[in-house]
């Protein structure tokens, strides 16, 4: 939500929009479609999105295998508790206060590599 909002304060949206008008010249409607050329650059754009949503998730993705690895620890160590029932509210707990400490990195980031992409193409 809040990169959505972002698109907007940025005025991001009028360059999407000049993209949409711009690609009926860059393709004309009764032109050939060069499908091998259209395939490479999805690729590369899919390649490009992809590093950007391994940046921004992750610090939850390590949080994940972190904590779940402790959890398995402790549960190895301790069988008598259940961990796995004890620990969501500070799973919980650790993912929002990771979560405070890195929005505001994470939706830098994405507002970079997505202005980004919207002035390479």
């Amino acid at each position: 939500m809040a990169a959505t909002a972002l698109i907007f304060v940025a005025d991001f949206h009028w360059e999407i929009i000049r993209g949409l008008v711009a690609s009926y010249h860059a393709i004309p409607i009764a032109s050939d479609y060069d499908a091998p050329y259209s395939l490479r650059q999805m690729g590369v754009v899919l390649g490009q999105s992809f590093g950007i949503a391994i940046r921004v998730t992750s610090p939850f993705f390590l949080y994940a295998v972190t904590a779940n690895f402790a959890l398995t620890l402790i549960s190895k160590v301790t069988p008598q508790i259940t961990i796995f029932f004890v620990a969501p509210p500070f799973i919980i707990s650790g993912g929002l206060l990771l979560l405070y400490l890195v929005v505001k990195p994470q939706i830098a980031e994405f507002m970079s590599g997505f202005g980004a992409w919207l002035s390479w193409g």
